[in-house]
C-alpha cells in the first residue's frame, strides 16, 4: 500500500485553510466553521473560498459580519480578514451556495485587516482533482478544520488534521457523496478533504467537510463529504459568471 503523506500533505495545505466567522441578528447570533483557498481573481489577486453551504445559513437580507482567520500553533493571528455584507442594502453579496449540494463559495476583499493584500505573494489555490474524476472505495483520504472542541480546551483555534478511508461512494439518485470511515468535530464543516497522489507526488483536493452521523448505540458513526466536483463546475461555467466581477478566474485543477 502506498505511503500517505499525511505530514506532507499538511503543510501543503494549511496556509490554504481559514476559520470563517460569521455574526449577525446585531450580534445576538453567530456561527464559524472552516473554508479554504479554492480560486483566486487574477488581476485583483481576490482569495475566493470554498465551504459547506450550512456555514453560510443566515437569513439572506441580513447584515452580516465576517471575519476570515488563519493562525500560529500559539493561537496568534497571522492572517485576518473583517468585512460586513448586506444583501437587501447593497442588492448583492460576495458569495454563493449551490441550490442542491451542501457546498458554498465565497470571494473575499482584496486588503486584509492590516490594509495590506490579503493573498500572500506567490499564492496560489489548492489544486484539486480533475472535475470529472472522483475517488473509489477504499481511497485513504485526510482533511482538516477548526474543531471547536479544541478551541474550548486550548483557549485558542487550532488546525488539526483528521485522515480516514472513504467507505463508499453514494449516489442516491440525488447528489453523489463520500461516506468515510473517521471523525469530524463542530467547527470543521467545510474543511477541505484530500488524496495524496503519490505518482505525482502531491494532494489533491477531492472534497468538502459538510457531517458526521453517529451510529447507534453510541458506537462510531461517518462522516460524509461532499465531492469537490460541483463547486469546481460552479466556478468554471456561466453558472458563476467571474467575468462579472471584471477579474478573471484563477483554479488548480489536476494536469
Amino acid at each position: 500500500m502506498a505511503i500517505f503523506r499525511g505530514d506532507t500533505s499538511f503543510d501543503g495545505i494549511s496556509p490554504s485553510i481559514f476559520r470563517l466567522e460569521t455574526t449577525w441578528d446585531n450580534g445576538k447570533k453567530s456561527a464559524h466553521g472552516t473554508a479554504f483557498v479554492v480560486a483566486m481573481l487574477r488581476d485583483s489577486r481576490r482569495l475566493v473560498l470554498a465551504t459547506a453551504k450550512h456555514v453560510l445559513d443566515f437569513p439572506e437580507n441580513e447584515t452580516v459580519w465576517w471575519k476570515a482567520r488563519q493562525f500560529d500553533e500559539h493561537g496568534r493571528v497571522q492572517r485576518q480578514i473583517s468585512f460586513g455584507t448586506d444583501h437587501g442594502l447593497l442588492g448583492g453579496v460576495p458569495y454563493r451556495v449551490h441550490k442542491k449540494f451542501d457546498i458554498g463559495v465565497l470571494v473575499l476583499p482584496a486588503n486584509g485587516d492590516d490594509k495590506g493584500h490579503l493573498a500572500r505573494p506567490g499564492e496560489t489555490p489548492v489544486r484539486v482533482i480533475a472535475i470529472d474524476e472522483g475517488v473509489s472505495t477504499g481511497t485513504r483520504i485526510a482533511w482538516a478544520g477548526f474543531p471547536a472542541v479544541m478551541e474550548d480546551l486550548l483557549g485558542f483555534p487550532q488546525l488539526c488534521y483528521f485522515e480516514g478511508v472513504v467507505s463508499a461512494m453514494v449516489n442516491d439518485g440525488k447528489r453523489p457523496f463520500y461516506i468515510v470511515d473517521g471523525h469530524v468535530s463542530e467547527g470543521v464543516s467545510g474543511g477541505p478533504v484530500w488524496q495524496w497522489n503519490e505518482e505525482k507526488s502531491r494532494l489533491e483536493v477531492v472534497g468538502i467537510v459538510v457531517s458526521y452521523t453517529p451510529g447507534p448505540s453510541r458506537l462510531p458513526g461517518f462522516c460524509q463529504f461532499e465531492p469537490i466536483n460541483p463547486i469546481m463546475y460552479f466556478l468554471e461555467t456561466e453558472a458563476w459568471h467571474p467575468d462579472t466581477l471584471g477579474d478573471h478566474l484563477i483554479t488548480n485543477r489536476r494536469g
